[in-house]
């Protein structure tokens, strides 16, 4: 498997995302998450968001295809605190039935305050 992209975090079936989940890093992120996937089938993936700062459009399109592959692998996939700023992203683009998948961020962003 290739090295982890800056910004993620690989422990077993956990994965950790912080930074900018953009334009920027959506490619190399992909790229490694297609391999890390392959190798789940038939389990259960987490992929923690508490410390991603900044999401955009890109970002949430890398996790609605993150969900598709999932799918495709039979691997369940979690995404857990997710920011508020996902939230109102999915919101706007007609994408609530994701918000299921995407945790809570009322205590994340409370314990941040």
């Amino acid at each position: 498997m290739s090295r982890e992209p800056s910004g993620l975090t690989c422990r077993g079936d956990s994965l950790a995302l912080s930074g900018c989940l953009d334009a920027a890093s959506v490619p190399a992120l992909w790229r490694f998450s297609e391999q890390k996937l392959s190798q789940c089938v038939g389990r259960e993936v987490s992929m923690d968001l508490t410390a991603v700062d900044r999401v955009d459009s890109a970002g949430l399109a890398l996790l609605v295809a993150w969900v598709r592959l999932a799918k495709k692998r039979q691997v369940t996939i979690r995404f857990l605190n997710a920011p508020r700023q996902l939230l109102a992203l999915a919101s706007a683009n007609r994408l609530e039935h994701l918000a299921f998948m995407l945790g809570d961020a009322g205590e994340r962003d409370a314990a941040r305050a």
